[in-house]
């Protein structure tokens, strides 16, 4: 017997594929991936490079943006 899972915090239901994306929003870096799925040729196990790597490339321009932010405040401070 099959049971069919609805979740209704996202009011989706399984369909058999898997994706990952990144919530976090970096405007001004338009060439980093967002999103890693299954496709019909390519499942996601064999991302898993790009799906680790991913999110610390996210991390690393969240940190840069920040200090770069932080230089700005201290030179308008001055």
């Amino acid at each position: 017997m099959t049971s069919v899972l609805f979740c209704p915090f996202y009011g989706v239901t399984p369909n058999g594929r898997l994706s990952i994306h990144a919530e976090a929003y970096v405007w001004w870096r338009k060439d980093l991936q967002k999103r890693w799925s299954d496709t019909h040729s390519i499942r996601l196990e064999y991302k898993l490079n790009g799906v680790v790597v991913g999110p610390v490339a996210f991390g690393v321009a969240l940190r840069q943006r920040a200090d770069e932010e932080r230089r700005e405040a201290d030179a308008r401070a001055e």
